[in-house]
Order: structure tokens, then C-alpha cells, then sequence
């Protein structure tokens, strides 16, 4: 078979069975995020030594009263050193216990963030072969979740040591280099270079079809190492094939990052990326590993699927809605003690915010870019809340507590009608939609908990999954609504109503 064959294949199950592919990529999204819990607990924890011992304000006060020309490089003379002032609030700032709670949030981050990827891709990948297949791809990502994460956890661990190994002696060599001044420290910088160039390649290229086989063959991960190279080996025209398409999607998404960008919608690329981009990949590598080209896939009009799929979305929204208020009101809950946490903080500090000068044109005369990409940035938020929820609404909590705490300590600092103006436009729009994600987010929490207790069967949890979805359908047009208001009223108003007072 051709490669162009399982690129075909690819495409068409990202195109003809959506609904069973995009509700685990989102769910991925979901898992992924919560390797920032631990740096956001950590920086939560900084933010209230900071601000409760008064060094966050103290060091701004000197950073206000410094002299730029103290630090003029292109006036040595000029140059007279750290004031004592402001070194000693440096050092109020950067305390031994604020650095160990940096580092310690990182760690944790790190290690959560490899079993993380390693859970979602055994959603992913056993989505995309069951789909393949013409089976259900969300039941197989709840099974895969439940029954291959350790396989798919072990290898996330493999390839993370081995980018170590890549990277050590480098560091290493740099530090011989920069500390020892030894002409020798050249040397072993190239033949690090060298080495971790190559185990860099190991990992990425070696280990490029392990998770296939992992799923496809059912082994566990040294198995699926051991198949991976086995298709390098064994059929190399496929793998170069593979490397030839991987090297095409690159370039290609390069490319529509820097056309994103250069139109001033780069948040586009963050939805490509993860809901395009990635599951035709896998599907492609897995449709190549599995010497697979024909897959029974339904084929309705896609303009029938689209109208279904948010008329059905509008539907599922109002329902959750109506059918899950407490899901919703925790929601609000956990937003309103975050709003308190916050404004506690800042609450009579000095730290003034004004808010931008020449409100009414901060997002330009016509920001359609800015439209898009607040829409698009808030959809992917509200979908990484809601699917936050299969890790017990860990991700979902913090979210809330962080952006409410955001608020809440925006507000301490602002003149209260330039944070209404600013904000209530779009914010009665915008707020509750990302309660009711995080509510869905809450309501997932709350069936995957019984399903790990026994309680609950694993069909519960691919409902679940499927509800989410669908919510979230309903919402990207509320979403749409809000970065709309947002980008072409929210200045205006605010423009009128600061300047008219």
C-alpha cells in the first residue's frame, strides 16, 4: 500500500467520524492541563508570602524610584550599581522559601505533566485504532485510559530519560567551559552536541510507532519498543515515507503559525494544532502501522453534520443547564472564593491600575483578529476546565480558583468603574459560559469517581465524555457571542462610560 493511501485513510477519519475522535483530543487537552496545577499552586502560594509579608510592594516601590540611567550599558560612568534599597527587596523577594516553592512546583510539574501525556496518548491512540476499525473511538479511550495507561506512562518515562541523557552532557560541557575556562570544554560541547543529537533522534524517531503497537499488537512497553523498530526495520520504505510526511506537517504547520500570526490570529494554530494537526497524524501513523487503508465509515453530508452537531450542541447546553444546577452553582462557588482569595490580597495595597490609555481603540479600529482569537482562546480554556473533570476536577478547581483570584486581585488595585467598564460588557456573556464548563467539568469529576469506585459503569463515563462534547458545542457560539461583544463594544462602551463620568 502507498503512503498516500494511509494519508488518505487519515483525512477521512478525521473528516467523516469527527464525533469520535475530537471528544478525546479535547479530553487530552483536558489531562495535559493538569501539569500546570502544581505551578499554578506554587505561584498562588508565592503570590500570598509576596504580597501578605508586603516584599511584592516594597520592590515596586523601589523599581519605581531607581534611575534608568543607573543602568545605562551604553554609559559606563553611569553605572553605579544596585541601589541598596532595591537589592534588599530582592532579596525579601527571593527568600529561601519562595525559590523552594519555584522549584518544587517545576519538578511536580514535570512529573505530572509526563503521566499526563502518557494517559491522554492511550485515550488518543485507542480512540484512533478503534475508529479505524469502525468501533466506538470514546468507548476505546475510556478503555485504553483504563487499561493501557501504565504501558503508555513507562514509555512517556522512557522518552523523557532519554531527552535527559541527550541534554546532561551538554550542560555538563558548558559548565566546564564557562566555570574552568578550559579549551577542552569546546571540544566535549561538540561531542555533546553530537551524542544528544542522536539520542534525541532515538527518542523521537525510534520511538515514533511504539504507542501504535502497544494498542494495535496489545504488549506492554517494551513490546511496543520493540515492534516500533521493528517496523523500521522491517518495512523502511514505510518508515521513510513516515519521515517524509512528518517533515511535510511540520513545514505546514510552521507555516500556517506564521500566516496566523502575521494576521493577527495566531490562537488559531492552538486549535489546529491540537483538534487537526495531531489526531490526523496519529491517525495517519496508525493507519500505516496497521497496514490498514479501507475503514467502514459512515458518510453523511458534512453540511447535515455541522447544523446537527451545534444544533445538538444548543440543545445539550440548555439541558445541562436545566438538568445540573449544582454542578453549575459549584462552579460559581469555587469562582466566588477564588474572586475572595484575591481581592483579600490586593485589597489596600498601592499598586494602582488605571487601565489602558485610549480605551476605545485598544483592540484597533476593526479587530477582527483580536475577535477570533479571544473566542478561539476562550473556547479552548472552557474545554481544558471541562474535561479537567476525568482527573476529578483537580484542573477544573484550579482553574476556577486562579482566574477568580485574577479578578478578584484586579479588581483590589482598579478604580471600580473602570474594572465594570472593562469587564461587564462581555463578562455577563463570557463569565457564566465558563461556569457551566467548569460545571460539565464537575459533573465528569463526579461520574469518573464512580466509575474508579466500582460504583459506575465505564459506559456512564462514555456518556459523560459525549455530554461534555456536546455542551462544549453549544457553548463555542456563546463564546463567539462574547469575544464579538468583547472585541468591537467592550472598548466602546468603556470609552463612553470613563469618559462621560
Amino acid at each position: 500500500m502507498t503512503i498516500a493511501a494511509f494519508l488518505r485513510a487519515g483525512g477521512r477519519l478525521l473528516v467523516d467520524r469527527p464525533t469520535d475522535i475530537l471528544p478525546v483530543y479535547l479530553l487530552a487537552t483536558g489531562l495535559l492541563l493538569t501539569a500546570q496545577v502544581p505551578v499554578l499552586v506554587a505561584g498562588g502560594a508565592i503570590a500570598y508570602l509576596l504580597i501578605r509579608s508586603g516584599a511584592l510592594e516594597r520592590l515596586i516601590a523601589e523599581l519605581e524610584a531607581v534611575d534608568p540611567g543607573t543602568f545605562d550599558p551604553a554609559n559606563p560612568g553611569a553605572a553605579e550599581g544596585i541601589p541598596p534599597g532595591l537589592e534588599a527587596a530582592l532579596l525579601d523577594v527571593f527568600t529561601p522559601a519562595v525559590v523552594a516553592l519555584f522549584v518544587l512546583g517545576i519538578f511536580a510539574s514535570t512529573i505530572v505533566g509526563i503521566v499526563a501525556r502518557g494517559v491522554s496518548a492511550a485515550a488518543t491512540l485507542s480512540a484512533v485504532y478503534a475508529a479505524l476499525d469502525g468501533g466506538d473511538g470514546v468507548r476505546a479511550a475510556v478503555d485504553g485510559m483504563a487499561d493501557r495507561w501504565q504501558s503508555f506512562v513507562a514509555l512517556a518515562f522512557v522518552r523523557f530519560g532519554l531527552f535527559l541523557i541527550a541534554i546532561v552532557p551538554l550542560a555538563v560541557s558548558i559548565y566546564i567551559t564557562l566555570v574552568f575556562a578550559s579549551p577542552i570544554g569546546l571540544l566535549l560541547i561538540v561531542l555533546s552536541l553530537v551524542v544528544g543529537a542522536a539520542i534525541g533522534l532515538l527518542a523521537i524517531l525510534g520511538l515514533a510507532f511504539a504507542g501504535q503497537a502497544i494498542v494495535i499488537d496489545d504488549v506492554g512497553v517494551f513490546g511496543g519498543i520493540r515492534r516500533g523498530f521493528g517496523l523500521i526495520i522491517n518495512r523502511p520504505a514505510a518508515f521513510g515515507g513516515y519521515l517524509l510526511v512528518a517533515i511535510a506537517i511540520l513545514a505546514v504547520s510552521g507555516t500556517l503559525s506564521a500566516i496566523f500570526g502575521l494576521l493577527g490570529v495566531s490562537q488559531v494554530t492552538g486549535l489546529a494544532g491540537p483538534l487537526v494537526l495531531l489526531p490526523f497524524t496519529d491517525a495517519f501513523k496508525t493507519a500505516l502501522y496497521a497496514d490498514r487503508t479501507e475503514t467502514p465509515i459512515d458518510r453523511p453530508a458534512t453540511s447535515d453534520r455541522v447544523i446537527a452537531a451545534f444544533g445538538g450542541g444548543v440543545r445539550s447546553l440548555g439541558g445541562f443547564i436545566r438538568d445540573h444546577p449544582i454542578a453549575n452553582l459549584a462552579a460559581l462557588g469555587v469562582f466566588a472564593g477564588g474572586v475572595a482569595f484575591g481581592l483579600s490580597l490586593t485589597a489596600g495595597t498601592s499598586i494602582p491600575f488605571e487601565g489602558p490609555e485610549n480605551i476605545g481603540e485598544v483592540f484597533g479600529t476593526f479587530p477582527v483578529g483580536t475577535f477570533v482569537s479571544l473566542s478561539i482562546n476562550n473556547w479552548l480554556v472552557a474545554a481544558g476546565a471541562a474535561f479537567g473533570g476525568i482527573v476529578v476536577g483537580v484542573p477544573t478547581i484550579v482553574s476556577l480558583l486562579f482566574n477568580g483570584a485574577l479578578v478578584g486581585g484586579i479588581f483590589g488595585i482598579s478604580d471600580p468603574l473602570v474594572f465594570y467598564a472593562l469587564v461587564a460588557p462581555h463578562g455577563i456573556i463570557e463569565l457564566p459560559a465558563i461556569f457551566v464548563a467548569c460545571g460539565a467539568g464537575f459533573h465528569l469529576a463526579s461520574v469518573t469517581i464512580g466509575a474508579a469506585r466500582g460504583k459506575r459503569p465505564r459506559e456512564d463515563l462514555n456518556t459523560a465524555l459525549r455530554l461534555v462534547y456536546r455542551v462544549l458545542l453549544g457553548l463555542a457560539i456563546v463564546f463567539v457571542i462574547a469575544g464579538f461583544i468583547e472585541a468591537f463594544l467592550t472598548p466602546f462602551i468603556a470609552e463612553v462610560v470613563l469618559t462621560g463620568r
